[in-house]
């Protein structure tokens, strides 16, 4: 019987990342990732049970880089706009650094395997901003915005599309400044210091009392 190699294992993720990146969930399969990564299909099931397990077993690798460096220098109990601050810096630089395993993450996100995968992991990440929000309604740092019940019941998901969700969507758009045709925009969109400050600040101004 084949042992697991670590490196050949490594260099399969590698290169189930970047078909990923490129094709997506639709365009993804076993045989297309085994021509990719030059080894035999059976050389795949050696390391993976079949491609759902291939890609939680990315989901857990990428999810903990990322929770890693979101949560790099943040103190949940920091005030409101501090600790926001804090997260864009290193949600930014999680997704210009690791750009394939953002483009992973994000399909995820908005798939079918969210519920499936996101139940098979630690939820560091989700805790911590749990208690970030807490803390900031207690202190008045930030609105109710409706959430019922005690402070602590505030749902993330709410939170999430109001704190993050322009980050993300800037993100996006300056990304897609780069791709197909963007050589034919005269002025292609960066998010840089002026407008991520613009943006920010709009962003804090809603969330704030």
């Amino acid at each position: 019987m084949r042992t697991k190699d670590p490196l050949k294992a490594e260099q399969i993720r590698a290169q189930a990342l970047e078909m990923l990146a490129r094709e997506g969930f639709h365009g993804f399969s076993m045989q297309k990732l085994a021509r990719a990564a030059s080894v035999s299909p059976a050389t795949l099931y050696i390391h993976f049970e079949d491609r759902e397990d291939l890609l939680l077993q990315l989901y857990k690798e990428q999810m903990a880089a990322f929770v890693a460096v979101v949560l790099e220098g943040f103190d949940p109990q920091a005030p409101f706009a501090e600790g926001l601050a804090v997260q864009w810096r290193n949600r930014i630089r999680f997704c210009r650094e690791q750009p394939r395993a953002w483009a992973f993450l994000s399909q995820v996100m908005h798939s079918p395997y969210q519920k499936a995968f996101s139940g098979q992991i630690e939820s560091t990440l989700h805790d911590a901003m749990r208690d970030f929000i807490r803390h900031a309604m207690t202190r008045g740092d930030l609105c109710n915005l409706g959430a019922q019940g005690p402070a602590g019941d505030f749902p993330v998901e709410i939170f999430w599309a109001l704190a993050f969700a322009p980050l993300y969507e800037l993100l996006r758009i300056e990304a897609e400044a780069y791709g197909p045709g963007a050589a034919r925009r005269k002025r292609p969109f960066v998010l840089d210091a002026k407008r991520l400050d613009l943006t920010f600040t709009r962003v804090l101004r809603s969330l704030q009392p």
